[in-house]
């Protein structure tokens, strides 16, 4: 139990709340909130009273006040009726031309009071609002005895500057400081959080996909299990559609001759059947859907239709027994959807290719990579790829092709590299490398990822990264100057610190909050 000021409060797991020994403060406060809302009908409060936080950069609202100019923020730690008291315990103010406030609280797992003055353009007090309450909860999300950002190094990077990780859903500021988190959902990791345009979070576990709130309220989900098949789910991304749609990968199940296999290889797989006389394995085509807002499948490409069998194969057949589990064969891993004009690109890791696609005809436009300008022989010269396992291809402002060179697998340790490529416009399939980074740093994690990764091209022109299992954050600038470096680890069950996976790493901008907090876009 922990004394608070004049208040005591109980620490119960995860969370906090005040005893009933204050329990006159509490009615003190809503006597003095009524009287505040009975002369502003239309009051909007935030946070709300008594309200509890998943986060540490918080919007403050109060109703506009006529004939004022500044609305000054206060904040003090702990739970107070008190005004005098409150006010020798004041440790933030922010003063603000407008009646909304974003600031940012000192730690997770604490109580705070707050009131706003009203001052007139000569500084003068006209009237404050009365004393509100609550409180930032404190999750092992963002407890940093068991998860942290640790930062290596942090050059001028931009301040303006929020983290996003993906594994357990947390932002931290570019100090490794965590200031939003979502709670745990059933102990599963989360993968590919990310910002949408409509000021709310997208996500996946491995049984839902999520869309949810600032708050941390779920704004939508539905099962991944495709059309209630407990085998087939969807996976890797989940990307929220200007039209209020959903677009996810997915995967179809098929069951297609193996070529002879020797005994050592058959062995090592469960997904293969003879029938007649003849060796199959359950195969898994990658596939695109789009859901509407009741989860509702809409529209659906199925990459079977264009990669042959002979392509699945291709591993087999060059003796690669990776390629009899069931996420073997080409593993899509991934998808951007250029809405400018019209075109998907898909990645598929273990074949080293991006397909681009037209939308909504589904129509195959061309290939990059390993087979390219859809050129699928049987198996096409390793040598001649451009990148290796890649992740997370997008289309950056210039119009170039970047994406997360893994450059690694089980029998490759390479150091996995930031790319960026030029498309041709003459010949389909054709791409230049321009650019290219190499994430092999310091000595804090490997050099090379075996799975994951991703590239975000900041509104600055520098690069934000991640290496996926390898656990470094980084920002990088085109004249290859590293600005930040961190790892993510993670407290295991010794008591030790490890990396942390991550699956991908996305950011916010400080002055995007708005659309998130107050869903306003300036």
């Amino acid at each position: 139990m922990r004394s608070g000021r004049n208040v005591s409060v109980a620490n119960y797991g995860e969370g906090q709340y005040i005893t009933a020994k204050s329990t006159y403060i509490i009615f003190a406060s809503m006597y003095l909130l009524l009287q505040f809302i009975g002369y502003s009908s239309d009051a909007q409060i935030k946070p709300a009273e008594n309200s509890k936080l998943n986060h540490l950069i918080t919007g403050f609202s109060i109703p506009v006040q006529d004939k004022i100019t500044t609305y000054q923020l206060e904040i003090a730690e702990g739970t107070f009726a008190d005004e005098k008291e409150f006010s020798d315990k004041i440790s933030i103010t922010v003063n603000n031309s407008g009646n909304n406030i974003i600031t940012e609280l000192p730690e997770f797992g604490r109580h705070y009071t707050w009131r706003v003055k009203y001052l007139n353009k000569k500084g003068k007090k006209k009237g404050k609002s009365p004393l509100f309450h609550f409180a930032t909860n404190m999750g092992p999300e963002v407890d940093t005895s068991k998860h942290r950002l640790r930062i290596i190094s942090n050059s001028k990077a931009d301040p303006n500057l929020l983290i996003i990780t993906d594994t357990k859903g947390v932002i931290y500021n570019t100090s490794g400081k965590p200031v939003w988190y979502f709670p745990e959902i059933n102990g599963e990791p989360v993968r590919d959080f990310k910002p949408t345009a409509d000021g709310t979070f997208t996500f996946m576990t491995f049984r839902q996909l999520y869309e949810v709130d600032y708050n941390g309220n779920v704004v939508w989900k539905r099962s991944t299990s495709v059309n209630g098949d407990s085998l087939q789910r969807f996976h890797h991304e989940l990307t929220k559609l200007p039209n209020g749609h959903y677009m996810v990968c997915g995967h179809d199940f098929g069951y297609q001759e193996v070529p002879p296999l020797p005994d050592s290889l058959r062995l090592m797989s469960r997904t293969l059947v003879q029938r007649d006389g003849k060796l199959y394995k359950r195969t898994l085509a990658g596939t695109l859907i789009e859901l509407d807002e009741n989860g509702k499948e809409v529209w659906k490409w199925n990459s079977a239709n264009i990669v042959p069998d002979s392509i699945i194969f291709a591993h087999i057949k060059i003796g690669r027994p990776d390629a009899l589990l069931p996420t073997g064969g080409t593993h899509m891993n991934g998808f951007y959807f250029s809405h400018a004009d019209s075109i998907i690109y898909v990645s598929f890791r273990n074949i080293n290719t991006i397909l681009k696609i037209g939308y909504p005809s589904g129509k195959l436009l061309s290939s990059i990579g390993q087979y390219k300008n859809a050129h699928f022989i049987e198996i096409a010269n390793m040598a001649d790829t451009p990148f290796f396992h890649q992740h997370h291809p997008t289309i950056n402002s210039r119009g170039e092709l970047q994406l997360f060179d893994n450059n690694a697998s089980v029998e490759r340790n390479g150091a996995s590299m930031i790319a960026v490529f030029k498309e041709s416009s003459i010949k389909p399939g054709e791409i230049d490398k321009i650019w290219e980074f190499s994430c092999d740093i310091d000595t804090n994690t490997k050099r090379g990822s075996l799975s994951g990764g991703s590239v975000y091209e900041l509104p600055d022109g520098n690069f934000l990264a991640c290496t996926g299992e390898s656990g470094r954050i980084l920002v990088v600038t085109r004249e290859k100057k590293v600005l930040f470096n961190a790892i993510s680890e993670k407290t295991n069950e010794m008591g030790s610190l490890e990396i942390e996976h991550q699956y991908r790493s996305n950011y916010l901008l400080f002055n995007q909050l708005k659309k998130f907090i107050y869903k306003i876009d300036k």
